[in-house]
């Protein structure tokens, strides 16, 4: 009696730890889809800001063909500085 209550602790303990390791990794994902979600909208902003702050600096110096050196800033050809020293050259 003894040894098949042993045998039926150790099944218990298995079971309670496949139920745990299942738990972590489920945890563990959730958390790893919140944090891709948290940097995603980091990153969005950071360029939202970015393309706000050239859009703002283009306007009011009048910059010629504003429109076209936007669209290059926003395909990714022009980093922010150099389009800033782009603006800041043509005023």
């Amino acid at each position: 009696m003894v040894v098949e209550l042993q045998q039926r602790l150790e099944r218990e303990i298995q079971e309670r730890e496949t139920e745990s390791a299942l738990y972590n990794a489920k945890l563990y994902e959730t958390e790893q889809k919140e944090s891709d979600w948290y940097v995603g909208l980091s990153v969005f902003a950071s360029n939202a800001s970015q393309v706000m702050a050239v859009a703002f600096v283009g306007c009011r110096a009048g910059v010629p063909n504003f429109q076209g050196l936007l669209r290059l800033h926003l395909c990714g050809q022009l980093s922010p500085l150099r389009t800033r020293v782009i603006i800041l050259s043509i005023t």
